[in-house]
């Protein structure tokens, strides 16, 4: 009779581990979560900044003030790790309403459907009309990533200054 009570103190110390390793679990998976919302949030708030600020520094006051002869260039630190994509071609984010843009968010896999769907959901984008179709690029970790902006033609140009 007594090994017997051993083995029902044994299952009953496991299942407790058991419950005890799912709780821990769950509050991992909670503290991460919260995490990559709050640094996402942050990330399109920087992106945002960048496009559409009211600094010297953003896209937008750059092509407002833009006049043939001076090409402007600008400095973008963050946010690291995300993409500068510019939409002239067919197919564009919702939030773009069929005009060509310049968006920034981060990158998905090498599916261009799903990279719209992305910069739409999580992304800040600004329009910009006779905008030139250009390449993608990353804003790099630790580094400060150059392009310059110009106009000839009525066209806006955006170009990466390699470093």
């Amino acid at each position: 009779m007594k090994q017997n009570k051993r083995g029902m103190l044994l299952t009953e110390e496991v299942i407790k581990i058991v419950i005890a390793v799912i709780g821990i679990a769950l509050l991992v998976y909670l503290l991460a979560a919260l995490y990559y919302n709050k640094t996402t949030g942050e990330k399109l708030r920087q992106a945002e900044e960048i496009l559409n600020g009211e600094s010297e520094g953003s896209i937008k006051t750059a092509i407002q003030n833009l006049d043939t002869i001076n090409p402007k260039e600008i400095l973008i630190s963050n946010p690291t790790s995300w993409h500068v994509f510019g939409f002239a071609e067919d197919k564009k984010p919702n939030s773009c309403t069929g005009k060509n843009c310049i968006c920034i968010c981060a990158r998905t896999l090498d599916i261009f459907d799903k990279q719209i769907k992305q910069c739409d959901k999580k992304g800040a984008c600004l329009v910009v009309e006779n905008l030139n179709a250009f390449e993608h690029f990353k804003i790099k970790r630790g580094e400060l990533t150059s392009i310059t902006i110009s106009k000839s033609n009525n066209k806006i140009s955006i170009i990466k200054n390699e470093s």
